[in-house]
């Protein structure tokens, strides 16, 4: 069972700000807060920031904002500076301490709760916190104690009770932990965690009338509360009522159709009652959603299996040694499958490599992966979700626990020459149909901000172009070559702009190279894209071993030009940022990063060089690295970012 991390979010000010628009500023970034929209509360905060960086409570409730992201380095790095810019801020080393704990460094969080101690001795959450900690470190002797003493200072602290009732459940004081979930419910009949977990305690004691009583009570509250549907249709199963276990997975999938512990459990019951097809349409969908999963091609292979797919079920054990080339028991699976189709030389290579590794991992003295190497039990056995996580339950969870998730680099900056007058109204508008017609297509970036620097050549350089327009269309070369090429683009006619590309030279003016770059960048991509039917640029799996062998795609050609624009221009910012891409792209990760930094030196707040240097450093496995980049693309204004920390940077796994 989770513990519950007691947090306050409506803190009153503690310092006295010098002006009434500041003020304003930081009460609706708090109160942006109460009302769980994170990201427009951070932008108030940053805007706080750059105006008065002195202050600490901006920096503050800005790292309030990034833990509710679950962004803990974010965090962490923001309440430094508030304690930097106030060392007697007491709430701050509670959160920091917080942060540290979800991040299980439980030794640094026991040492900002004691410097918050000095500071603000009589708030109770404080005394929860540590008390959790200490829980974390198995020392739920000192756990029980603060949590004592939390309630000492309030005895209406509901979350002591709860905590406590956890820590004595662990320590084996069945009836304090029930009592501890009674004084609970007394004081609220609707709060729901404590009848949650005391159908916990009740289903680990074998009580299944007791806990499937409290679980009612729960759905009876919040009949949306999956871990209640969850708990129950796992209460039910063990009851052998599968037909109601069922209609709460069901529920369950209503509710959320993204669930993966739902599918998953609800295949394997539907294995057990016999009915194997309705088993694959769940493992089915489960693939759909997260396509990198071990355990569902492992367990709808034995499925297909057994239905005589052989084919299917070769597929399926193919692909689990792809994404695990160490997975004994799929080659084993997989020999079996050869050998009902009589080949059995590949039957006896699958089963000599399965006993190889298996040799292999039993010399080793420790490793969380055996636990694919000698046993399926773990990948047949429902989920209880009340429970700790286990290595089963991160797989099934796998990179489908936080929603709508891209993984893509951020696209290339192209050339879209605005209007001065758009400009001075702060619009974006672009100058041609085909321009704006490819951008709203495909969602691109508007193009890059005309700096003053490249203004008056883009100036210039329109009126050549309507100049040329009204003279019944007689263009000079490189304008009539580059509208072709912007409408070609548009339109996906990538020969015809390649036939173009051979028959001209393009000139030496910076941005006429920038947009060839560009667009030579773009074909490349897009002719790769349609041959090898790959939406994404990075398989970002922390595996040892890539699933596939991937071509590596040649852009050396836009590499070179970019090159060329920043040899011209060693400021063109832009030119940097593509050229990172294309070094990405074509795999040269080293050479991407120091572009993206270069950036960076350049422009501090350009998030979309932090974003993709962040997902560069996830494919390296420099997870704290990726996980302050896109910390910072988030807090630049990138919401997706907090979605890929979440997904890949959680370093409480």
């Amino acid at each position: 069972m989770k513990y519950l991390i007691t947090i306050i979010l409506t803190l009153n000010s503690l310092l006295v700000l010098g002006q009434w628009d500041t003020k304003k500023v930081l009460d609706q970034g708090r109160s942006a807060i109460y009302f769980d929209d994170y990201i427009s509360a951070i932008n108030n905060f940053n805007n706080i920031i750059r105006a008065k960086p002195h202050l600490a409570e901006p920096y503050f409730f800005r790292a309030l904002a990034k833990l509710n992201l679950d962004d803990y380095q974010g965090g962490i790095k923001d309440l430094d500076k508030a304690i930097r810019n106030n060392r007697n801020y007491g709430y701050a080393y509670l959160y920091r301490g917080i942060a540290y704990h979800n991040i299980k460094k439980d030794l640094l969080s026991l040492k900002d709760y004691k410097q918050a101690i000095r500071l603000i001795p009589t708030e109770p959450s404080l005394y929860v916190n540590i008390g959790i900690s200490y829980a974390s470190l198995k020392k739920h002797t000192q756990a029980e104690k603060n949590f004592n003493y939390a309630i000492m200072l309030d005895p209406k602290k509901m979350d002591a009770y709860l905590n406590r009732a956890i820590v004595r459940d662990e320590m084996k004081n069945l009836d304090g932990a029930i009592r501890d979930c009674n004084i609970v419910i007394k004081h609220n009949v609707f709060d729901h965690r404590a009848y949650s977990l005391r159908a916990f305690i009740q289903f680990k004691n074998k009580k299944y009338r007791e806990a499937l009583s409290d679980y009612n009570h729960v759905i009876k509250i919040d009949d949306k509360n999956i871990r209640g549907l969850m708990g129950r249709a796992y209460t039910f199963y063990n009851l052998r009522d599968y037909k109601s276990a069922l209609k709460d997975y069901a529920s369950v999938i209503k509710i959320d159709s993204l669930y993966a512990y739902a599918y998953y459990n609800r295949s394997l019951l539907y294995k057990e009652i016999g009915d194997k097809n309705k088993a694959v349409r769940d493992l089915d969908k489960l693939i759909e959603l997260n396509p990198d999963n071990i355990l569902i091609y492992f367990n709808r292979g034995i499925l297909r299996q057994d239905l005589g797919e052989l084919d299917g079920a070769l597929d399926d054990y193919t692909e689990a040694i792809h994404l695990y080339p160490d997975f004994a028991r799929a080659y084993m699976a997989r020999s079996s499958v050869y050998r009902l189709r009589n080949q059995s030389k590949k039957a006896e290579k699958d089963y000599r490599e399965s006993l190889k590794i298996i040799e292999r991992y039993k010399k080793m003295k420790s490793g969380d992966k055996s636990v694919f190497v000698d046993t399926t039990s773990n990948f047949k056995e429902l989920i209880d979700i009340n429970i700790p996580e286990n290595r089963t339950m991160k797989m099934i969870k796998g990179r489908i626990q936080d929603r709508h998730v891209i993984v893509k680099l951020k696209n290339s900056f192209r050339i879209a020459f605005l209007h001065v007058d758009s400009l001075r109204a702060g619009k974006v508008q672009y100058y041609d149909n085909y321009t704006m017609s490819f951008n709203q297509k495909y969602n691109y970036q508007p193009g890059i901000t005309i700096t003053n620097k490249y203004l008056n050549t883009a100036q210039s350089y329109l009126k050549d172009i309507e100049m040329n327009l009204k003279k019944d269309n007689i263009y000079k070369s490189n304008d009539k070559e580059l509208i072709q090429l912007i409408k070609l683009l548009g339109e996906n006619k990538y020969k015809e702009i390649e036939e173009i590309y051979r028959k001209k030279e393009y000139s030496n003016n910076v941005l006429f190279e920038f947009i060839y770059a560009y667009v030579k960048s773009e074909m490349i991509t897009y002719i790769n894209q349609q041959k090898q039917n790959q939406k994404t640029i990075l398989g970002l799996n922390n595996k040892t071993k890539e699933k596939k062998k991937i071509t590596k795609i040649d852009y050396s050609e836009p590499i070179s030009i970019y090159t060329s624009c920043i040899r011209k221009d060693p400021s063109f910012i832009y030119a940097y940022f593509n050229r990172a891409n294309s070094y990405a792209r074509s795999r040269e990760i080293e050479k991407a990063i120091s572009d993206y930094t270069k950036v960076i030196s350049l422009d501090g707040n350009f998030a979309e060089a932090f974003y993709n240097r962040g997902l560069l450093y996830i494919y390296k496995g420099e997870i704290a690295k990726a996980a302050q980049d896109l910390s910072k693309a988030g807090e630049f204004g990138l919401k997706s970012s907090y979605n890929i920390l979440n997904r890949y940077c959680r370093l409480d796994k």
